[in-house]
């Protein structure tokens, strides 16, 4: 894959992303506390794979982060703390709930740093540039799979996915800026939906193995996933039937047996103390009950996690352009429905996505308690479902006004 594109547009785009880029990464470097409670949690996960043990939810965190956060009250979100009580949740490990994946790609830089001796804190900045990167890797994967749904015989220029990275690098450094499991979604997403599209293409077996292993293993790096995960496996359903052998069933069986096993293996060993998990639950159930917030401030919160700008402007939110733009995307959707179906079916698909994306959402906000589902971070694998959902009429003005006669 060559991301030095030719045409003009997406050079000028890929100018715009290295300058994002740029300013994100300042941006991210010049935090100096702790992202918003859970990334003591993060952190602390990180500590304990080092230390060659999986954390539990009634675990505390270790001791060299407790007395980073006691000694230094800038970075703390609690003010001076002197006992751990003080920190309430924060006290406890309760990021091990996620699987392990991301954090483990994590282990090694930490490790090698702590030899070097870098106080904490000081790793912790560093690893949030490694988990920036992770990311942003992930975004540009983008490019490949609009170029693979081009390859199925639709017309998207080039430009197009260039232009998806800039939207994703935009949004993706908010005020969340720290550590997270949903920080490798676009990485694993993408991967597995370049290789459904591969499937699609071509039907081979080795395309069918890379796609399941790597839907399960999405699940392994935040079970949000599980969000998107079975939507990509309606369409390949539908076209393993078309070419079904029982070789290929029995292949798809045993690969998602390997890690339903793993995932149950990893809840047993990881299973948390039962009154301090019991007293958590409770807490978190008080707090965030299921239905806190109607819909409607559902779309505004989420429309501030996710698009604003932080890395310019706490005061800059992407949202208030996006919205005229997903009304006018509709609005030609709906004029040229029959030019849709005919000659851009890539999108009704994407459509579906976003439809299922918001009944998704409205469904975890008002009957799922205990999780603040108006944050972004939560959907990561959905940006370039969300960023087709405003653009898809460059597309189609593309096609009809500039592209060049074959």
């Amino acid at each position: 894959m060559n991301y030095i594109p030719k045409d003009i547009i997406s050079k000028v785009l890929l100018l715009f992303c290295i300058v994002v880029l740029f300013f994100s990464i300042r941006f991210i470097n010049k935090q100096n506390s702790y992202s918003p409670i859970d990334e003591y949690a993060h952190m602390d996960y990180i500590e304990k794979l080092g230390e060659g043990n999986l954390p539990r939810l009634s675990d505390t965190i270790c001791d060299e982060l407790f007395f980073d956060v006691k000694l230094d009250s800038t970075k703390s979100l609690n003010g001076r703390i002197n006992t751990r009580e003080e920190l309430g949740i924060g006290n406890y490990s309760y990021e091990a709930i996620h699987p392990p994946i991301y954090y483990s790609v994590l282990v090694i830089p930490n490790l090698v740093m702590k030899k070097m001796n870098f106080p904490i804190f000081k790793r912790l900045k560093v690893l949030r540039i490694f988990s920036y990167f992770i990311v942003v890797l992930g975004i540009f994967l983008s490019i490949p799979v609009f170029e693979l749904i081009a390859k199925l015989g639709f017309s998207i220029p080039r430009f197009y996915g260039y232009a998806c990275v800039l939207f994703g690098l935009l949004i993706i450094s908010n005020h969340r800026y720290g550590l997270g499991n949903n920080m490798m979604s676009p990485f694993i997403i993408n991967l597995t939906a370049i290789f459904l599209l591969k499937y699609y293409k071509q039907p081979k077996t080795n395309y069918l193995i890379l796609f399941v292993s790597f839907s399960c293993i999405s699940v392994f790096v935040a079970i949000g996933n599980l969000f998107l995960i079975p939507l990509l496996a309606l369409i390949f359903i539908y076209k393993f039937f078309k070419h079904f052998s029982f070789k290929q069933f029995l292949i798809v069986f045993f690969i998602v047996f390997v890690f339903a096993f793993l995932f149950w293996q990893w809840k047993v060993a990881t299973a948390p103390e039962k009154t301090i998990n019991d007293n958590f639950q409770a807490i978190l159930a008080y707090y965030i009950p299921a239905g806190l917030i109607d819909y409607a401030t559902f779309i505004k919160l989420f429309s501030e996690d996710a698009f604003q700008l932080a890395f310019i402007s706490d005061f800059i939110n992407f949202g208030y352009v996006l919205l005229p733009l997903f009304f006018v995307n509709c609005l030609v959707g709906f004029l040229f429905f029959k030019t849709i179906v005919l000659k851009h079916k890539w999108v009704v698909v994407f459509a579906f996505l976003f439809v299922c994306f918001a009944i998704i959402t409205f469904l975890l906000n008002k009957y799922v308690a205990r999780i603040h589902w108006v944050g972004f971070r939560h959907y990561l694998g959905f940006i370039p479902v969300i960023y087709v959902s405003f653009s898809f009429w460059i597309v189609l003005l593309y096609n009809r006004f500039f592209k060049q006669p074959d």
